[in-house]
């Protein structure tokens, strides 16, 4: 699946390696006027790459981070069996031109053409949740303890980010001008971490 790398954080010298070639070569970047890029045909699945920019080992910022499985912190992406998302949603200059030829040989008319034949194709519609949402990690293991639930490579991403982080406050009914309070934090696995109940006296 031809998948496009690119590279935006400057140097003089860019090249590409990683899992897809073993780590055996390094892949140079071509520079344009503000990034350096290249096309790479990638099997589907996921693949870590690490650039070296100026004989200097970095990991990108616009590309998903994460420990590969010695531990090294890598750039990874995912490729899909139906290829980039990169130009999806951009309609064809074939698509356009059939539209005004059609234009071409239709007169003038005050009738309002079927909208239908002038959409657009069809593209994908937006996820319901945001990417980093959609796959939430809790580290929690199956009844038999010997499988991670997920996919097999979840176990090689980062954690449970802090935008998942759930904060709980309990209070109870107003007892003698004394109301319990109570705070939990749900995080990684679906347990309490804490809990504290604080006492409070109403005036």
């Amino acid at each position: 699946v031809p998948t496009l790398i690119c590279w935006s954080q400057g140097g003089k010298q860019v090249y590409v390696t990683g899992t897809f070639n073993d780590w055996k070569h390094k892949i140079p970047l071509t520079k344009s006027e503000n990034d350096f890029t290249t096309v790479l045909n990638f099997l589907p699945g996921t693949h870590y790459l690490k650039f070296i920019v100026d004989d200097e080992w970095k990991c990108s910022n616009e590309l998903l981070t994460g420990p590969d499985p010695d531990g090294n912190l890598v750039n990874y992406i995912e490729v899909s069996s139906q290829g980039s998302d990169e130009f999806d949603g951009i309609e064809s200059e074939d698509h356009w031109n059939d539209s005004y030829s059609q234009l071409e040989n239709e007169g003038y008319t005050t009738e309002i053409p079927d909208f239908s034949n002038f959409k657009g194709p069809n593209v994908d519609r937006p996820p319901h949740l945001p990417a980093q949402l959609q796959n939430v990690l809790l580290n929690e293991v199956t009844s038999d303890q010997n499988e991670i639930i997920g996919s097999n490579n979840d176990s090689m991403l980062l954690p449970t980010p802090n935008h998942v982080v759930l904060n709980h406050l309990y209070a109870c009914s107003i007892r003698d001008n004394i109301m319990a309070v109570a705070v939990t934090t749900r995080y990684r696995k679906k347990v309490n971490l804490h809990n504290n109940i604080k006492y409070s006296t109403i005036n």
